[in-house]
């Protein structure tokens, strides 16, 4: 009987998150506006991260941009130490049954697109290499009313910690201007570039974003994430154009969001993660159907199945025509469900991964079965210099996943026996210890921990491998089982 009542106490309390998520999110300001606050950045970068010359032109150069979309962040009424204990406890009954604000400024006028090159921080700030002009290409049709650009995209003058994100989606336009996309499905492929400033104050592995609960309602860029320039559509030319502008041989990223996520959602976090890591190269964003709901998780589901086919040509375009390499994915949730299936695809395809191209692949909280991930990734990792799973036992969406699905461990859990899955080739990691977080159901560990947050820059920044090597606390367990070893986060 124990184990229904604690059933019948998540679901309340699930119910009651439900609700209070729709408040906030009734009240939740609109920010994106042709009215809403201008995005003010920093005057200046850091003495060290640019030269004299740049930091004067940084201190003069004006910001332009339109506001961010709405945020909106669900919190728990249930003390943290109460929902870990109910999920503990709910797992153990399942195992022992089993018998296991700036001034207002006005626009600039557009400057050439060799300046969408962003300074990396730690470079000289001096100018890049003039590119020669690409010839005005077709626009693609679309839904919405707003055709894609028949003239190269144009930004302001480079600023300090600014974010250049260049993205792809199969999410549907509103039709509202500045281009806004939405939880509907798109049916095709839509190239851009958008930027994302951080701000002054910002604390590694936070998404720092205006909250009701924090009573900071007000969109501001010295506290947090804004957009400083809106999403520019691309064609296929202007997009492989500019990575292969930003590629220069450096480290690029590639982020991929979860279920119950809007686009800026994973815009924000993904200009987290490259400034967080200092991620010199090409940033990279895919952003799939998810409504954004907690209740539409199925709709959310066969939305990544059907982006498939759209994530595999956008990685094309990324590896084979652009040629980027050292290119890092790191897949958040379910997200990991629309990864893995793609770079099966990719990988069953002569030079469908190009050598070279794939540096680390990191799942994060990954929300897909198990054994069917364990099929998926086998012929995946031959291809990466380094695959890296991250578990955690007390994730709470997990839980629910995995109820959802009859009972069946997620990729992101525990076994039953106890321990990560294990497959040649991963580093396993089980990372149960991080703090409990009844914010964010304790599905962020990857970002919420400071050690892991740590090891997965090291990772990135120089492969470092195995995870013992990159932090004493990563502890190496050892086991009677192929390939006889994980490694496990110390209190």
């Amino acid at each position: 009987m124990r184990r229904y009542w604690i059933a019948l106490a998540a679901a309340l309390g699930l119910a009651g998150l439900l609700a209070l998520a729709a408040v906030l999110h009734h009240y939740s300001p609109a920010y994106r506006s042709d009215e809403a606050v201008k995005a003010s950045l920093l005057k200046s970068p850091p003495p060290q991260a640019v030269s004299a010359e740049a930091s004067e032109a940084s201190a003069a150069a004006e910001a332009s941009a339109s506001a961010a979309a709405e945020a909106s962040e669900a919190s728990a009424a249930s003390a943290p130490s109460a929902a870990a204990s109910a999920v503990a406890e709910a797992r153990h009954a399942r195992h022992h049954h089993r018998n296991a604000a700036p001034p207002e400024i006005q626009p600039r006028p557009p400057a050439p697109l060799a300046e969408l090159i962003p300074f990396p921080r730690g470079s000289t700030g001096s100018a890049p290499e003039a590119i020669v002009p690409i010839p005005a290409p077709i626009p693609t049709p679309t839904p919405a009313p707003t055709p894609a650009l028949a003239t190269p995209p144009q930004a302001t003058r480079r600023l300090p910690n600014v974010v250049s994100i260049l993205y792809g989606t199969d999410r549907a336009r509103s039709g509202a201007m500045p281009i806004d996309y939405t939880g509907e499905r798109g049916g095709r492929l839509e190239l851009g570039v958008v930027d994302v400033s951080v701000p002054k104050r910002h604390v590694p592995g936070k998404v720092e974003r205006p909250s009701l609960l924090m009573l900071d309602i007000t969109e501001d860029p010295a506290k947090h994430f804004v957009i400083s320039r809106q999403p520019q559509v691309l064609s296929d030319d202007q997009f492989v154009q500019l990575a292969r502008q930003r590629d220069q041989r450096r480290s690029a990223l590639l982020f991929v969001h979860g279920y119950n996520q809007d686009f800026d959602d994973g815009l924000y976090r993904t200009a987290q993660l490259a400034y967080d890591f200092q991620i010199h190269g090409p940033v990279f964003y895919y952003s799939w159907p998810s409504r954004k709901n907690a209740i539409e998780y199925d709709y959310d589901a066969d939305s990544s199945r059907q982006s498939q086919f759209y994530l595999e040509a956008f990685l094309k375009l990324i590896m084979q025509r652009a040629g980027v390499t050292r290119l890092s994915i790191v897949a958040h949730s379910h997200g990991n469900d629309l990864v893995l299936n793609t770079l099966k695809n990719l990988a069953a395809e002569q030079d469908g991964l190009p050598a070279g191209c794939c540096a680390q692949l990191i799942m994060a909280s990954p929300d897909i079965e198990t054994s069917y991930a364990a099929q998926l990734i086998a012929p995946i990792t031959p291809h990466f210099q380094g695959v890296t799973l991250y578990a955690n036992n007390n994730d709470v969406a997990l839980f629910f996943s995995n109820r959802k699905a009859g009972d069946e461990p997620r990729l992101g859990e525990l076994q039953r026996n106890g321990w990560p899955l294990l497959l040649p080739g991963m580093d396993s990691i089980d990372a149960t210890a991080v703090p409990f977080s009844i914010f964010d159901f304790n599905h962020n560990a990857y970002v919420a921990s400071t050690v892991l947050l740590q090891d997965i820059d090291k990772l990135i920044a120089v492969g470092l491998r195995p995870p013992d090597h990159r932090s004493k606390r990563l502890v190496l367990v050892r086991v009677p089982m192929a390939p006889g070893q994980y490694w496990r986060l110390s209190p």
